[in-house]
């Protein structure tokens, strides 16, 4: 599969396990993603989804 398909779109990732933001991070940028937010609680995902507008989200719902 080619990055150039992905490297477009924005992703957010929302999730407060930092071992677990990097790895899907990497998983994103392995695929071509090049711009991809990270946010560690809903405030702050909050905040990223008003200014960024990302394409994909990617969500823990059962955060701390």
């Amino acid at each position: 599969m080619s990055g150039a398909a992905f490297d477009h779109l924005k992703a957010l990732i929302v999730e407060d396990n930092v071992h677990m933001r990097t790895l899907l991070r990497s998983l994103l940028m392995a695929l071509g993603m090049k711009n991809v937010f990270e946010a560690d609680n809903g405030g702050e995902a909050f905040n990223i989804l008003r200014l960024k507008s990302p394409d994909l989200v990617l969500t823990d719902l059962t955060m701390k």
